[in-house]
């Protein structure tokens, strides 16, 4: 482990790595990100997100992550 990283993200920086690699694999987006790349308005994917209940599939502190999957199925609550 490197020194920078630790001295960022002291006792955690094993945690924070494994998160950030399972984000990658993954392929984990936050909403904003999955609604540009699928061609979705961003209001109306956040909007049908809060309405279905729907939970993200991986959270880092505030940010909430989808995966693609879970992205897809937002899609079609909007209506797209």
């Amino acid at each position: 482990m490197s020194i920078e990283r630790e001295r960022t993200f002291g006792e955690n920086s094993e945690i924070v790595t494994l998160f950030m690699e399972v984000l990658m694999a993954e392929d984990m987006r936050s909403a904003g990100k999955w609604a540009k790349e699928l061609g979705v308005p961003e209001a109306q994917f956040k909007k049908a997100i809060k309405e279905a209940g729907v939970q993200p599939d991986a959270k880092k502190g505030a940010c909430a992550y989808y995966s693609r999957q879970t992205a897809e199925k937002i899609v079609k609550k909007v209506g797209k």
